[in-house]
């Protein structure tokens, strides 16, 4: 009897973590299936309009309105741009350091070196001024080393033409939004979908594997694979 009671203790519990475990077969089927991610991950960053979203900072109307600040923390200048890779992650941080003698002087750093200050919307920087400043081009090459591998100025992504594979216009950036640390890309704020027929405005997620940049004169293109942007241009329809 005893035997019996576990048994059907035990198929009860199996029975319960099918029915409501969350890695279900569907969510599975979603995790495989990149369409179907890409429609659940639409979903579900619409219902915040992205540039009100807590989770990400914009870099339209946040970023690039952050100041920098030297190890002593006052202020010497201010972001001029961020380098990324294809992956959307920051890969450099360019500041205009203003604080010097005769004109501004732009300047690179790699993000382990700085500290992105959210509450202050600022950056620390390793240079620390006493009086007044005089950067020698030693100390520039000391704190600007050469970046390596493909990279590209974030700033050209305000604007930018979002196409299919095909070549197929899909969108245009609007704006881009970065994790609330600021390291890298989460999504893409973009405007003027094909098919969009009542709001403007729509949040992408922004994924590496999603998105290949390509140069252009004047600035970058985006690419998406066809599938994707067919299912964009229908969601936008809903939207």
């Amino acid at each position: 009897m005893k035997l019996t009671l576990l048994t059907i203790t035990g198929f009860a519990m199996v029975l319960a973590m099918m029915l409501f475990h969350p890695l279900s077969p569907t969510r599975d089927a979603h995790a495989q299936d990149p369409a179907a991610s890409f429609v659940m991950d639409m979903k579900l960053l619409n219902r915040t309009p992205g540039a009100r979203n807590p989770d990400f900072k914009s870099l339209h109307s946040e970023i690039f309105r952050s100041r920098t600040l030297d190890s002593n923390r006052q202020l010497v200048g201010a972001l001029k741009d961020l380098k990324i890779d294809e992956s959307g992650t920051i890969v450099k941080i360019i500041s205009e350091i203003t604080w010097v003698r005769g004109k501004p002087r732009e300047i690179e750093h790699f993000p382990a070196e700085v500290v992105f200050m959210e509450g202050k919307n600022a950056w620390e920087v390793p240079l620390l001024f006493e009086g007044e400043a005089v950067m020698s081009p030693e100390m520039l090459a000391n704190i600007a080393p050469a970046a390596g591998g493909k990279v590209y100025q974030i700033r050209d992504l305000f604007g930018a033409d979002i196409r299919s594979d095909s070549g197929r216009m899909v969108a245009e950036v609007k704006d881009v939004l970065l994790d609330r640390e600021a390291t890298k890309i989460e999504a893409l704020l973009i405007t003027s979908v094909a098919g969009a027929s009542h709001y403007d405005e729509i949040t992408v997620p922004f994924d590496g594997n999603m998105f290949s940049f390509h140069s252009k004169i004047g600035g970058v293109e985006l690419r998406m694979d066809n599938e994707r942007a067919q299912i964009l241009r229908e969601m936008a329809r809903d939207f």
